[in-house]
């Protein structure tokens, strides 16, 4: 199935956050371009920085709803994520980009912020995903989900809690349960890692990608 989808896909480009979140590609001219060209884009979406908490430092996780708020995980980061305007501006280049005839791979969660990535925080960011992004009007046959951009810990700008391989399993029983058919694009770790692989350099994307590719292929 993810074979299928990539072929039909056909070459690419990357959408960067900024190019979303400050209105850079908001017309449909825009997209119907991109379209003549490639046929899909990987839409990237700083989403998780709307669950920090900026007056720490490093960041940490979620920042407070009033008292009496629903206070599960999920409800909350749905709420938190929905409320910044950058989600709707990033659902809707999602919708437009299907609208221009391009497949999309949306990798919305770009850890930043001193935020560690976690399975708390995963499960908690891709349910409030999941309940935006629905099978309906973004089409598994059309649309994949990409985990996380570049997890691990390298440069100190992405930090993991433990390996990122125990987190895959998770993700992909969470996805599966609520849309089965979704296909799902899964990362490597990257930066120095603690199982000793790069020989104590930082492992780039394609390189920890490669170091993984049988554990990935196993999920």
């Amino acid at each position: 199935m993810a074979a299928e989808f990539f072929v039909r896909a056909g070459p690419g480009i990357n959408i960067m956050a900024s190019n979303i979140r400050f209105g850079q590609l908001d017309s449909p001219g825009d997209w119907d371009g991109l379209a003549s060209r490639v046929g899909h884009v990987r839409l990237c979406g700083d989403m998780a920085a709307a669950l920090t908490n900026f007056s720490t430092c490093p960041a940490t996780r979620w920042q407070p709803l009033p008292p009496g708020t629903v206070s599960s995980s999920i409800a909350e980061a749905h709420a938190l994520m929905t409320a910044d305007p950058t989600f709707a501006l990033y659902k809707q280049a999602a919708a437009d980009a299907l609208s221009s005839g391009l497949s999309v791979v949306l990798d919305p969660l770009h850890v930043g912020f001193g935020l560690v990535l976690d399975a708390e925080l995963l499960a908690a960011f891709w349910g409030a995903v999941l309940l935006e992004f629905d099978e309906v009007a973004f089409p598994p046959a059309s649309v994949a989900f990409e985990m996380a951009n570049e997890p691990g810990n390298a440069w100190g700008r992405h930090r993991v809690r433990g390996r990122l391989s125990s987190l895959y399993r998770g993700w992909v029983e969470q996805v599966r349960r609520a849309q089965p058919s979704r296909v799902l694009v899964l990362p490597g770790e990257l930066g120095f890692r603690c199982d000793g692989l790069g020989g104590g350099h930082s492992l780039s994307s394609s390189a920890a990608l490669l170091a993984d590719a049988a554990q990935l292929s196993s999920l």
